[in-house]
């Protein structure tokens, strides 16, 4: 293939289309190719816009060029590997944010339930930036005790999709999720995203400052236990490759 820098806008199209279509596939996550991804987009919607063509260079910055080199090289030298079946998770992290602050809760099979959070040092921008902080400072909460695989449940659609792609558009939740997906790495912990809806959500009153009740406690064990019907689960994907 070749290089970023020597193609149009075209070809940078398809090479790029290519090789996020291949990292899908090979569950290689984009958190350290935001930039580049964002070049690209700025190009192509220069292009919609009408103010260059298709054969225009694609002129991308040293720095995308360098990163765009870097996912092509990860690609093009992917080895077999021996995927193995995902254990079933020993314990499950439901985590909530708000503008006061953030809230969690641990529960695993030996029903030793713990909870976790406390208001915001520093205040989001954005509320999916939150949530992805709230499940980081849950992940540091519960590190002596966490699992090899779990569940990690959040009332945010937009940061379970993002957790199980890899990838955000946002650079505030692209900076949490490298943050959480190293971590995870480094403990050698499998994690799984999946959505419960706000009202169904055990860490919702303790984002708020409010005291952990029975209820809250039961709204954990219907989503452990995988029989949470109305409340909206859905099934998780993994997160880590």
């Amino acid at each position: 293939m070749p290089a970023f820098n020597s193609l149009t806008i075209a070809e940078m199209e398809i090479m790029a289309s290519r090789l996020l279509y291949a990292a899908a596939i090979l569950g290689t996550r984009l958190c350290d190719y935001y930039f580049f991804i964002k070049a690209v987009r700025r190009r192509l919607s220069a292009l919609n816009r009408g103010i260059v063509q298709e054969t225009s260079p694609a002129n991308l910055p040293p720095s995308a060029v360098v990163l765009g080199e870097r996912l092509r090289h990860i690609i093009e030298n992917n080895r077999k590997r021996i995927i193995k079946p995902t254990e079933k998770a020993s314990a499950a992290i439901i985590t909530d944010a708000s503008l006061q602050g953030w809230g969690a809760v641990f529960l695993p099979d030996s029903g030793d339930v713990k909870i976790a959070g406390g208001k915001w040092k520093r205040k989001p921008f954005l509320i999916m930036q939150a949530e992805a902080r709230a499940v980081r400072l849950a992940l540091l909460a519960f590190s002596a005790i966490l699992p090899s695989t779990m569940d990690v449940w959040v009332d945010n659609t937009l940061l379970q999709g993002a957790a199980n792609k890899g990838s955000s558009k946002s650079h505030a939740l692209t900076w949490e999720l490298q943050r959480i997906y190293e971590f995870l790495d480094s403990r050698g912990v499998q994690a799984t995203f999946a959505y419960v809806r706000s009202a169904e959500n055990p860490a919702d009153g303790i984002s708020r400052g409010r005291v952990f009740t029975l209820q809250d406690l039961a709204k954990g064990w219907n989503l452990r236990r995988g029989a949470a019907g109305p409340c909206g689960w859905r099934t998780p994907k993994s997160a880590t490759s």
